[in-house]
């Protein structure tokens, strides 16, 4: 991340990074800056859901459709819980989630997830970043992990 380091975000509209750029292990992660005008970072996840439909097979199976596909309502749902979990833990609630199943492209069984957040005039990639981008990101790996120490896992409170 030390080439975003100290730039001011607006420099960066139209910027669509991906975890190698952040700095991040995770290629489940984009970051995209708006373009001008809407002083908006967008933060892309897309989580396959092969994994938590094997270890949920009872609740997953009421969140498919006969094709093993999540219906619509349940997916927003999802989305839904996630960004609620995100939101309580993190100091910065003030961000946007909503389902993006585009982001998966043709690949099935992902949940395509995007966060918004704003950004404050002369505000820097890495302010940015320490204020609300790694936290959201932080605490969606968090949630997306049933074996992170001391965070709830995304399926163990949802219901249909």
């Amino acid at each position: 991340m030390t080439t975003l380091t100290g730039q001011p975000l607006a420099t960066l509209t139209g910027s669509h990074l991906s975890h190698i750029e952040l700095g991040l292990d995770d290629p489940r992660f984009t970051v995209v800056v708006a373009d001008r005008g809407d002083d908006t970072v967008y933060i892309e996840f897309v989580e396959p859901t092969a994994f938590h439909r094997d270890r949920e097979p009872a609740l997953w199976s009421t969140l498919v459709d006969h094709d093993g596909e999540l219906t619509a309502p349940s997916e927003s749902r999802l989305v839904e819980h996630l960004g609620n979990l995100v939101r309580t833990r993190i100091s910065d609630p003030n961000f946007s989630v909503d389902s993006e199943p585009s982001l998966g492209g043709d690949e099935q069984e992902v949940l395509g997830v995007s966060y918004s957040a704003a950004y404050t005039a002369g505000e820097t990639f890495d302010q940015w970043w320490e204020r609300i981008g790694w936290p959201i990101i932080a605490e969606t790996i968090n949630v997306t992990d049933p074996g992170t120490f001391n965070a709830p896992y995304l399926l163990t409170d949802f219901t249909r």
